[in-house]
């Protein structure tokens, strides 16, 4: 998880994603879906870009050795 490398593209979707939902739990008066969309608020206000942290694999040779 990184703070503030998220792009502004990505950061428009999380919010319309975020806007969807209270508009979703208003029409429908579910209002508990929308405890779903602070975390979105949050993560698209501060930047937040989730990632794995596995290195990928390298191309090359596998050596095996013997135990």
């Amino acid at each position: 998880m990184k703070i503030y490398k998220l792009n502004i593209g990505k950061m428009m979707i999380q919010l319309y994603i975020m806007m969807a939902l209270i508009l979703i739990a208003g029409f429908t008066g579910q209002w508990w879906i929308t405890i779903f969309a602070l975390p979105l608020f949050f993560s698209a206000v501060l930047g937040v870009r989730f990632r794995a942290f596995i290195q990928p694999f390298t191309k090359g040779k596998i050596v095996l050795k013997p135990a």
